[in-house]
């Protein structure tokens, strides 16, 4: 009996540990910004009834308030790309959480078309911005044998968020107002859980913080579990990827190899070869 415990505890160790409190806050934040995408892209469809309504407008006005939120949600996941590269996960998320409360009470409270399509264009910034940061934070923080799941949350989450607004918009019981709004409640919860959370240690290690990174291991897995090992993984990992991009930056694949306008200057079939011959 204790030689199985000893087994299974050894098995937990090389898999990365088990689940801790700080891991399951970061599964939640991204299960949050999954409902939120799934909910505030879905919300419009049955809320533009009531829009079309109280503004009395057209078909056109009908799709620029339905579409804006996918222009920003382009300009978000951009953005957020290279925020997330050069301020961190963790920071871009508060970023995405902080928008995601602006764009529901902005959209909740527009008076006209206008404000209501801006509205909808802040909420698509911090749909974008979760897509890209939230699956990514969460990967890197989770121990390797629960990272395919702690990741798919997110994507369940998306669906189970546009169950949630087409029901709400289908009963057409609850104002559009309140309906738009009431996604800065959530927005709010992955606000404070995020102030609680710590930065992706991959992304300290690409930074040449490896103290940091150590510490941040050692506070997201279990008691006892030695962190050497998965952080030399992160690092080398890390280095890996800087060396690919360096690569990539000068023309060129595997090591070794010269760059591409040397090669192309030196081969006798170019045309400066072919006149200088």
């Amino acid at each position: 009996m204790a030689t199985s415990q000893a087994e299974g505890a050894s098995t937990d160790r090389d898999a990365g540990g088990g689940l801790t409190g700080p891991v399951v806050a970061v599964a939640l934040v991204s299960a949050i910004s999954g409902l939120l995408y799934g909910y505030d892209t879905g919300i419009i469809s049955g809320a533009l009834l009531q829009i079309t309504d109280e503004f009395g407008i057209d078909h056109i006005l009908e799709q620029v308030i339905a579409a804006s939120i996918l222009l920003g949600a382009v300009l978000g996941a951009l953005i957020c790309s290279r925020l997330s590269e050069r301020r961190g996960r963790r920071g871009t998320l508060v970023l995405v959480a902080i928008v995601f409360v602006v764009g529901a009470v902005w959209a909740a409270l527009a008076p006209n078309p206008l404000l209501l399509s801006l509205g909808r264009l802040v909420l698509g910034f911090a749909v974008g911005g979760a897509t890209q940061t939230a699956p990514m934070y969460v990967a890197e923080l989770a121990p390797p044998r629960y990272r395919g799941r702690l990741v798919l949350c997110f994507q369940i989450a998306i669906g189970v968020g546009i169950v949630i607004a087409t029901i709400v918009g289908a009963a057409e019981a609850v104002d559009w107002r309140i309906a738009v709004g009431c996604a800065a409640a959530p927005a709010a919860l992955m606000l404070v859980l995020l102030l609680r959370l710590p930065e992706s240690p991959r992304w300290l290690a690409k930074n040449d913080d490896r103290d940091a990174a150590r510490d941040v291991l050692e506070r997201v897995r279990p008691d006892g579990y030695d962190v050497d090992a998965e952080l030399r993984e992160v690092v080398d990992l890390a280095a890996e990827e800087q060396r690919a991009r360096t690569r990539a930056g000068r023309g060129c694949a595997p090591p070794g190899c010269a760059p591409l306008w040397s090669s192309a200057a030196a081969s006798p079939s170019s045309p400066s070869s072919a006149a200088s011959r």
